[in-house]
């Protein structure tokens, strides 16, 4: 229901409505069962619309996965919605009809009532059932105009109820106040069966109930209530005024803003048992509570500013984020003793060190139970191990920062208020991400994806290293799954990094900074939808712009062409907007400029070659633009070139078809003009080369043969020269098929 709060659609409000009326049911009858007791028909009835309503909702609703953020359908929750109706339900019994004759007739007598409601146990005592009668008669207008359409004997039950005599039947004022009785004192009750094997007995329970003084003041009245313990905050032990459930197994409610002061205090720490989880603590609002408790004040004439006041209740101490605060307020009601609790806190980071040997106990001072610059000097120093312990896959060092529970400190650090320790513990946690690829869903359950966000959002003002980090960890958190792709995106990191790409200043976002922003958005470009978010987002003028700029570096140009090459990539749209930004050009010079005895350059021109095979895919305009912008020379070259990666030859191969399939006869000569039927040729017949090299110089020399001469010049440059008269079409494709079958020999 809190995620479809925010949606517009039928089924989101039909959700709502649904819940709401099932919260309202169960509240009412928790706090006044004797009232759903005369009203069973009609919380049946609402039991059973609210849960047909919640039902028919879930069927047509998509809401948004909390880890993933994809939209996914909800679950039917059909056991607990069962178990509601027959909660409800269990009011509606043979007993409703006996204590409804007692109360219709011409002169019901209020004491019969009353026993009647105990009887059926929607009362402890018969002051109880008077006391519940009352907000009834009180309430009887609301309710008769809520629930006469849903039981037609509503009204006749409600008026009774204002007919009743209950002033005669109120009960005693008892103060509720637990007081203790001494040998002195002349109203403690006395038992002459006593004896001394009692006395320990007496010792344990020396508590009794004493009657108030009559008093009319405000101060009197609420001293002679007894507020239950499922009220009150475990924090600020006063009654909560907006409760919110903590999702852990100490299942205990808070008020809202003394669990968030705490939470951004101690995380991953229960403030009940102050047990540490190793994850970022959730919760949620608990609205039921909240019903119960507005009506158990309302019931006794009470409201929030008379508890906050009240002499006999204790009052709301500072929730200000200090020391001092955190110290008075934030401590848990389990905890043990301060000695004990430092002995196991430390005895808890001598066996991560054991465990851990250089990492564990630097992990176990970014615990949240430190100062923040204790730990920002832990994260300082856990950057160095890792970078001192990484070997050349990098992988034991990062492996046991997250075995050692690194990961969610790290995630809150990147919230520290010094530049310097969340610079640190965004790099850790880069290279944490980078690998093993188990660690990346670690992140994302600790909240990463939107710390990263924050660092990134340019309103925030973070220094170049924080957001080169945060987009790093996003880049391998996006490589790991579609869901995670989508889930970033979901987070808005879309907008913040093109305003990374578009950043003029070289101090606020370096090379390597924009190379790892463009990287992001490669990923999750493979997304059909996110990559018409990212066209949107103003990012292709800026990606060509990069790829374009030759005094930049090398790594930057190419993940910008690899953005490009996703978002061209089955999107006619974007194709037309990257062709429109003058990406051909400074796409051209990448793939013939780069110097092949570097690797790096050699990714680069592989991402060039795809970003031209895509533009050429599928729109004759593109094509004959490619070609015109002198595309062809620079993917022959590199399909010849033997230094150029498999990847490299394979795209350009691909590149080359996409130019002549389904295109016009001057696309084709081209071609053709240019010197590529040679050269695919010889790749094809190279039984050395790559597999998939081969197969897409074939696919790419059967669209090139439609006249007689080119299908002679293929046949006789494949070997097969036992043909008299030139080849047909068939002929050709079966002698590029047996060429493709050939294998490398195994004789030395």
């Amino acid at each position: 229901s809190s995620s479809a709060r925010g949606g517009t659609g039928d089924a989101a409000q039909l959700l709502v409505r649904g819940v709401e009326r099932l919260e309202t049911a169960l509240a009412a009858c928790a706090a006044r069962p004797a009232q759903a007791k005369l009203l069973g028909r009609a919380y049946a009835r609402v039991a059973l619309d609210g849960t047909r309503d919640v039902q028919t909702a879930l069927a047509g609703l998509l809401l948004p996965d909390r880890e993933t953020g994809m939209m996914v359908a909800p679950p039917t929750w059909s056991e607990e919605l069962d178990e509601i109706v027959e909660a409800l339900a269990r009011f509606s019994d043979a007993s409703l009809e006996r204590i409804r004759a007692v109360l219709v007739r011409e002169a019901p007598d209020a004491a019969a009532v009353a026993d009647a409601l105990v009887a059926a146990g929607v009362a402890t005592s018969a002051s109880e059932a008077v006391d519940q009668l009352k907000g009834i008669a009180s309430d009887a207008d609301e309710l008769t105009a809520l629930y006469a359409t849903e039981d037609p004997d509503a009204a006749d039950v409600l008026a009774a109820c204002r007919r009743l005599d209950l002033a005669s039947q109120a009960p005693p004022l008892v103060d509720l106040r637990v007081v203790s009785f001494n040998d002195d004192d002349a109203t403690a009750p006395q038992n002459n069966n006593n004896n001394n094997n009692n006395a320990p007995e007496q010792q344990q329970r020396p508590l009794a109930l004493k009657a108030a003084p009559e008093s009319s003041s405000s101060s009197s009245t609420l001293e002679a209530v007894q507020i239950p313990d499922q009220f009150k905050c475990p924090i600020t032990l006063e009654v909560m005024e907006e409760p919110v459930f903590l999702f852990t197994q100490s299942g205990r409610s808070f008020e809202r803003a003394a669990l968030m002061h705490w939470l951004d205090l101690h995380p991953t720490v229960d403030p009940l048992t102050n047990e540490e989880h190793g994850v970022l603590l959730e919760y949620a609002p608990n609205r039921v509570l909240k019903e119960v408790i507005a009506l158990w004040l309302e019931e006794r004439g009470l409201a929030w500013a008379d508890l906050r006041s009240s002499p006999g209740v204790p009052q709301r101490r500072s929730l200000q984020p200090s020391a001092a605060a955190a110290a008075d307020v934030l401590t848990p009601l389990s905890s043990s003793s301060e000695d004990a609790d430092h002995s196991m806190f430390e005895a808890r980071g001598r066996a991560l060190e054991a465990r851990f040997p250089g990492i564990g106990g630097t992990v176990h001072r970014l615990s949240t139970v430190f100062d923040e610059d204790t730990r920002g000097r832990a994260a300082v120093d856990l950057l160095k191990a890792m970078e001192e312990m990484e070997t050349e896959e990098g992988e034991p060092a990062a492996r046991a920062v997250a075995d050692a529970g690194g990961v969610p400190l790290l995630v809150v650090l990147m919230a520290a208020a010094s530049q310097r320790v969340k610079e640190a513990a965004a790099t850790a946690l880069c290279r944490v991400a980078r690998r093993p690829r188990e660690n990346r869903p670690l992140i994302v359950n600790a909240r990463g994806i939107p710390a990263c966000v924050r660092i990134l959002d340019p309103a925030n003002r973070e220094t170049d290293l924080a957001r080169q980090a945060a987009a790093g960890v996003l880049q391998h958190i996006a490589c790991y799954s579609m869901q995670y792709k989508v889930a970033i995106a979901n987070a808005g990191a879309i907008p913040h990094l093109v305003h990374v790409l578009a950043e003029p200043d070289p101090t606020v976002a370096s090379d390597d900074t924009k190379a790892d922003a463009a990287r992001c958005l490669w990923s999750i470009a493979v997304n059909d939808q996110k990559k018409i978010c990212i066209a949107n987002a103003g990012a292709i003028p800026h990606l060509v712009k990069l790829v374009g700029r030759e005094d930049g570096a090398i790594s930057v140009r190419e993940a910008a062409a690899g953005a490009l090459q996703n978002l061209a990539a089955n999107n006619s749209d974007n194709k037309a907007a990257i062709i429109a930004a003058g990406a051909v050009e400074p796409l051209i010079k990448l793939l013939s400029g780069s110097n092949t005895n570097a690797p790096v350059v050699e990714t680069a021109r592989e991402t060039a070659a795809g970003a031209l095979q895509n533009l050429a895919k599928h729109n004759e305009t593109n094509k004959s633009a490619l070609i015109e912008a002198g595309v062809l020379p620079p993917l022959i070259a590199t399909l010849a070139d033997p230094r150029a990666s498999n990847r490299s030859q394979r795209t350009s191969a691909r590149a080359i078809e996409n130019l002549v399939w389904s295109s016009n006869e001057d696309n084709r000569k081209a071609v053709i003009d240019a010197g590529a039927v040679p050269v695919l040729c010889a790749k094809l017949a190279d039984v050395h080369a790559d597999p998939e090299v081969r197969q897409a110089s074939a696919e790419a020399l059967k669209v090139l043969t439609p006249t007689p001469k080119i299908r002679s010049k293929v046949a006789r440059a494949l070997g097969s020269t036992h043909y008299l008269m030139t080849p047909s079409e068939r002929d050709v494709e079966n002698i590029i098929t047996a060429t493709l079958r050939r294998r490398r020999s195994n004789t030395p």
